[in-house]
């Protein structure tokens, strides 16, 4: 978080969109998510950004992100960058409706 004047706004929120633009795609989304996750319980709130990060961890993205790192090189996450949109939604709805937790870390329904 950075703190600037009203007339600096704009120029500094572009500044943050071009730097995060260069990241992962998927991970932006998930972080997305997991910060607007509504709960008021913190576990629940963890347990879920524990969940996405299960998600993106194995994922060719975090690989790339990996591999540039260890190569000294700005990572090409442009590739990723089209997504099934079937695939993506599809995924989304398991995570709200929890079917992408496993089996012993999924709510318990009434």
């Amino acid at each position: 978080n950075k703190c600037v004047p009203q007339k600096d706004l704009l120029k500094e929120t572009l500044k943050w969109c071009e730097t995060m633009k260069g990241h992962s795609a998927l991970t932006l989304r998930m972080t997305k998510k997991s910060l607007n996750f509504e709960s008021d319980l913190l576990y629940a709130s963890w347990q879920h950004g524990m969940e996405l990060l299960a998600h993106v961890w194995g994922s060719e993205e975090a690989r790339e992100g990996m591999n540039a790192f260890l190569a000294g090189r700005p990572p090409d996450f442009n590739r990723f960058r089209k997504r099934d949109a079937k695939a993506l939604a599809e995924y989304l709805d398991g995570c709200e409706r929890d079917l992408n937790a496993p089996p012993a870390m999924r709510r318990k329904r009434r």
